[in-house]
Formats: structure tokens, sequence, C-alpha cells
């Protein structure tokens, strides 16, 4: 059996979202996190898609 890492990242609408594999997209999720779940690939981008969004 395969497992898969969890893909987070926050989106451009400031947004959780995961990255479903089966669909190769990326879906809003509900769930608590911290900034270590973020891919790292993704973290700088996320960090400024919080900032911008955040009120």
């Amino acid at each position: 059996m395969k497992t898969t890492k969890t893909i987070l990242k926050i989106n451009s609408n400031g947004e959780l979202v995961q990255w479903n594999e089966k669909l190769r997209r990326f879906e809003l999720t509900s769930r608590s996190w911290s900034w270590s779940d973020i891919a790292p690939e993704f973290l700088e981008e996320s960090k400024s898609n919080f900032e911008n969004k955040k009120v």
C-alpha cells in the first residue's frame, strides 16, 4: 500500500488547500495546521497569500 504525504498550502484567497492526487488539483480543506505543515515548496507563497488576506 502506497502512503502519500499530505501537501498543504495557503491559496491566493487565503484559504488552506490540500493536494488531491486523484484529481491532480488543490482542494479546500478544514483542519488544524501550523506553518510546519505547509509543504516547503509552497511556504513562501503561502506566507505571502496569508499576509495579503489577513483581516
